[in-house]
């Protein structure tokens, strides 16, 4: 399943790259094999309050001692977490981003 993105273009999800059963190594945002986020890593920003918090859980933002991050790949919004100065605590992923394999410990990997 493809979706078209707000600049018109056709973007292939990571079920549809997963179909094609190789990784064709052209940096696909959606790729689900991780050589896009291995090529390019995540690219963390301060947490961003205009993102729609609706599917966040109920308790996301209830630990004050936790630093909140959102986090980018090519540009794109990939999700938001929490973290103390060790770990992900809480992480949210944006629904087209869910079916990759991204983990909290593989972010982890690129922020600490």
């Amino acid at each position: 399943m493809n979706y078209t993105n707000k600049d018109g273009f056709n973007v292939m999800t990571a079920a549809f790259l997963r179909k094609k059963e190789r990784c064709c190594k052209s940096s696909c945002l959606h790729c689900p094999y991780g050589h896009t986020v291995k090529k390019l890593g995540f690219v963390f920003k301060d947490y961003d309050e205009s993102i729609d918090q609706s599917e966040f859980e109920d308790d996301f933002f209830s630990d004050q001692t936790l630093v909140t991050k959102s986090f980018y790949l090519k540009e794109h919004f990939v999700g938001v977490f929490r973290a103390n100065n060790i770990q992900i605590k809480k992480l949210y992923l944006n629904k087209r981003f869910r079916d990759q394999d991204i983990y909290k410990e593989l972010i982890e990997a690129y922020y600490f």
